[in-house]
């Protein structure tokens, strides 16, 4: 028997939710106006039916059909419609091996009949040809939106989140649906209701006059209220939701969705998939495809840095980081790489933030993050920031203090520039310290002779040769 995911139950209970919601009065919700009782699937499925009429080889149409099905409990008619759209996709496809949205189309199909591992594949096999398009043309917004989607039903959100972006971006009659897409998968990300909530206002104001956003407040708390929020197009509620808003900050605490709406005719007109139901095996089975890629990016990254290829090893970090933007050993990687090797200090600077703000929340232990503090005060040194830069050092050192000759040293670097030769010795004296072992003798060496020109500079001078002697000693060539 089939696993039904929690994807499955949620979508059952949001849609009886909705039902619910439609018949609230006034007085319940807060909200006024007048909502009607429509079936919501009755327009979506008159439109398949009559594309259907005109092209009974409409996968779009099938797949349509089929989701409408799976969402109402029809299963035995869903894999009827699901299996007529693949049918529709393999005759495509026989004329055309390189259309994307046929690519796609087949991997819901498949996707719908349990045949997860070649579902995935032909989605992949889209996100592959829009890429190609978009290369031959960047502003190509069906190639945007057919990649953003794919991404999505092979649960990649945030990558999926860009190219919806992208789709925004270049101003597409598919804003609308580009913005509910985005606010569904922010709403299920930890803390993201906030951002979700924007995404659907955004949704809204794009929408025709007939189009609305009303709040409600059930409960004033003192410090927050408990607030209800309902979005419309035209008589048909898109979404509604209650939660406790917090007057201060401006946002919400907490929010719970009562009912949602995934069949808005803004995307099944865009020919969405949001709501596609698919097993926990197959969800499985893409998060561990996202792993692979990822890692494969990061490897690839890798390797062009060993071959001198900077450029685009960042490229390849970047579509690492597509992928799973929350790789904080991807940011510093990159970071690394645009400081080290490319010279471009400002954006080393934010990708080390980057790092920095993923492994504070995520850290196991504190050296990692300590590293990424280096180097962050490395950028800002090189920058000229050096106030800043110190700061930085003092921060990897009060994460690693067993193994801070790195950030002692650097710390030691930026106060000679800063001129502050006695705090210079001593951070230089800290370094020492930490470098008894054959193999820091190279940095033992490197310390001796930065601690020597800080004596120098405050008139030590005989302290000053000792410290060049002892470094030439150990090995250093100045």
């Amino acid at each position: 028997m089939k696993e039904i995911s929690a994807i499955v139950m949620l979508t059952i209970a949001v849609l009886c939710a909705s039902a619910m919601a439609e018949s609230m009065s006034v007085n319940q919700t807060g909200i006024s106006g007048n909502i009607s009782e429509r079936n919501p699937f009755q327009d979506a499925v008159q439109g398949y039916d009559q594309a259907l009429q005109l092209d009974h080889g409409n996968a779009s149409a099938w797949l349509g059909k089929a989701q409408v099905s799976q969402i109402q409990g029809n299963q035995i008619e869903s894999r009827e419609y699901f299996q007529k759209a693949l049918d529709a996709t393999n005759g495509t496809l026989k004329d055309d091996s390189q259309d994307a949205k046929a690519w796609q189309a087949m991997g819901v199909a498949l996707a719908g009949l349990a045949r997860n591992e070649e579902a995935i594949g032909a989605l992949e096999r889209s996100i592959e040809i829009s890429e190609q398009r978009l290369v031959e043309n960047p502003e190509d917004i069906d190639s945007w939106w057919l990649k953003a989607v794919s991404y999505e039903a092979l649960y990649m959100d945030y990558a999926a989140i860009k190219a919806y972006e992208k789709v925004i971006e270049l101003n597409s009659t598919k804003s609308v649906g580009a913005w509910i897409r985005i606010a569904d998968i922010l709403f299920v990300k930890a803390n993201g209701y906030n951002e979700s909530v924007e995404a659907f206002n955004e949704a809204i104001k794009l929408m025709p006059d007939n189009a609305s956003w009303a709040g409600g407040v059930v409960l004033d708390q003192g410090n927050s209220i408990l607030r209800t929020d309902v979005w419309r197009d035209d008589d048909m509620i898109l979404r509604v939701t209650i939660g406790s808003y917090n007057k201060y900050t401006k946002k919400f605490d907490f929010i719970q969705q009562i009912a949602s709406r995934p069949a808005s005719t803004w995307l099944f007109r865009d020919n969405s998939i949001s709501f596609l139901k698919t097993s926990a095996e197959f969800a499985a089975l893409a998060a561990n495809r996202m792993q692979e890629k990822t890692e494969g990016w990061y490897k690839k990254s890798q390797e062009l840095f060993q071959n001198a290829s900077y450029e685009e090893s960042v490229e390849a970090l970047n579509r690492a980081i597509e992928l799973d933007p929350m790789n904080e050993e991807a940011w510093t990687y990159k970071a690394s790489v645009l400081d080290t090797r490319l010279n471009k200090s400002a954006e080393a600077l934010l990708a080390y933030d980057k790092a920095i703000e993923l492994d504070g929340e995520n850290a196991v232990d504190n050296e990692s993050l300590s590293n990424a503090w280096i180097g962050k005060g490395t950028v800002l040194a090189k920058l000229g920031r050096l106030n800043e830069s110190i700061d930085a050092f003092d921060k990897s050192i009060e994460l690693n203090p067993q193994a801070a000759v790195f950030g002692w040293l650097s710390k030691g670097e930026a106060l000679n520039k800063s001129k502050r030769y006695d705090e210079a010795v001593k951070a230089y004296d800290k370094a020492i310290e930490q470098c008894p072992l054959d193999a820091m003798k190279p940095m033992g060496a490197e310390t001796w002779y930065k601690k020597g020109i800080a004596l120098q500079a405050l008139g030590h001078t005989s302290e000053a040769d000792a410290a060049f002697a002892k470094a030439k000693e150990l090995g250093y060539q100045a």
